[in-house]
């Protein structure tokens, strides 16, 4: 009969574990909603900046220049100074704005282009971005820096608008992405014909634009509560692949 060797280490008492229990995450800290709603004003800035020139009020070049592009740099590096000193709620949402708002502007192209191809009339669903150029540069939306401004206006405003949603509604469900898309859809019908010459009751530039906006907020909605709902632990950056469980919409 064999029993334990004279110079093996007692049994130990305790079960040994592979790796230690995943840390909770830090709280939220009361000021972390001065920062979301800064960050919030500050990703605005873009957007602030083409109004202002369409109604006649600053010329953009001039709000780009010294308003939207520095307060753009704020927010950056607010982010980087809030993932330094461990504001996981601030830099997490703004993340994943980041992230979804890149998916969902992504989706809003497509969306369009099959709009566009599947509709009878003749309509170009991507007139609007050499003039966003055009109102940058203070030139001819024909001209190829026109159109590559514009293009650039364009993506900037698709993750803004979704850091923005991040920020302020968080884990909100998908339905409120979608609502806070049809208020960006009300604003482009009344805003985009001032510089375009589009007329708001054209069908083809209605219906291209709702149905992007519409796949835009969809694409926003359920990326943003999904993520921000199934907080993995680590480094606030790691994002897991959505499961879609639970109640999202």
């Amino acid at each position: 009969m064999n029993g334990p060797s004279p110079d093996s280490p007692p049994p130990s008492r305790h079960r040994s574990t592979s790796s230690a229990p995943p840390q909770e995450p830090p709280p939220t800290r009361p000021s972390d909603r001065l920062l979301r709603i800064l960050g919030a004003l500050g990703a605005a800035s873009g957007i602030v900046a083409l109004l202002l020139d369409v109604y006649d009020v600053i010329a953009m070049p001039f709000t780009l220049s010294f308003f939207a592009l520095p307060a753009t740099v704020a927010v950056v590096a607010m982010g980087a100074w809030a993932n330094r000193v461990n504001r996981r709620d601030v830099v997490r949402r703004m993340w994943v704005g980041v992230v979804a708002g890149a998916a969902g502007t992504a989706v809003y192209d497509l969306s369009r282009l099959v709009v566009a191809w599947a509709t009878p009339a003749s309509f170009d669903p991507f007139r609007a971005h050499p003039n966003f150029g055009a109102l940058m540069l203070s030139t001819t939306p024909d001209q190829t820096a026109a159109i590559v401004a514009g293009w650039g206006y364009h993506f900037w405003n698709g993750l803004s608008f979704a850091v923005m949603f991040a920020l302020i509604a968080g884990a909100a469900r998908a339905r409120w992405a979608v609502l806070w898309a049809l208020v960006l859809e009300s604003a482009t019908i009344m805003v985009t014909p001032r510089y375009t010459g589009i007329s708001q009751t054209d069908v083809a530039f209605i219906s291209v634009s709702l149905v992007g906006h519409l796949f835009y907020g969809i694409v926003l909605g359920l990326l943003a509560r999904q993520w921000l709902m199934a907080d993995p632990g680590g480094s606030p950056l790691r994002l897991t692949r959505p499961s879609y469980e639970g109640s999202l919409w």
